[in-house]
């Protein structure tokens, strides 16, 4: 802290790396951690008391921001502990950290949820205050960890429940007009006929590029027969 009696303030660039020790020391009590220290078990019997639901809704334990990435070997612990007692696991991360710390998490974790805010390097440095060149050398590195992993959503209990989280939110910022059940607007039988019709324009544009030409007409306006 720094300042004149009448006009204490916290000079929070020296005060980063703060805890609860120095917050105990702070004259008026002004001060206070937020949260409290846990080990990994004592945050995996907390998410143990909800089970029964995550079970039935493939659901499970999201690590996000802070960010989670800056934690590795904690993260890294926490996940594969949760699969060891059956959970899913998932991430939300900005991937602006050393690829060693998301090494470290990436092999426990079931869906991974990166934050791509802006492609152009300048533009990301303008808005954020630094480059994406780290994040989207990252980004690359995570795909490549999981060739074979599903770019496709799929219509499962967990994402539909993602789905109307975004739904609502954007129907009460205004960026919706109009309300709807997402569980009808994501009803299998639709996406099967869009991907039926896609099939068969796939299918005309294909078979037709292989037709042979119509026959030409001959000089005096007769056809080839």
């Amino acid at each position: 802290m720094e300042g004149d009696d009448e006009h204490v303030k916290v000079n929070w660039q020296l005060a980063m790396d703060c805890d609860e020790t120095h917050a105990s020391l702070c004259p008026t009590g002004a001060l206070e951690m937020f949260g409290k220290r846990m080990t990994v078990d004592e945050v995996l019997d907390e998410v143990e008391k909800d089970s029964s639901f995550y079970r039935n809704t493939e659901g499970g334990i999201t690590l996000s921001g802070g960010e989670c990435m800056l934690q590795p070997d904690f993260s890294a612990a926490l996940l594969k502990g949760a699969h060891e007692r059956g959970f899913n696991t998932a991430v939300e991360t900005a991937c602006n950290v050393p690829w060693a710390n998301i090494e470290k998490v990436l092999p426990h974790v079931d869906t991974m949820q990166h934050d791509h805010k802006l492609t152009i390097s300048e533009r990301h440095k303008k808005w954020t205050g630094v480059g994406n060149e780290r994040i989207l050398a990252n980004f690359k590195k995570a795909y490549e960890t999981f060739p074979d992993i599903d770019m496709v959503p799929n219509l499962s209990p967990q994402n539909l429940v993602s789905v109307e989280i975004g739904k609502d939110f954007m129907l009460s910022h205004g960026y919706v007009k109009n309300d709807f059940d997402v569980h009808k607007w994501a009803a299998p039988e639709f996406l099967e006929q869009a991907a039926r019709e896609l099939l068969e324009e796939q299918w005309k544009k294909t078979t037709t590029s292989k037709l042979p030409q119509a026959a030409g007409t001959l000089e005096s306006g007769g056809r080839i027969r």
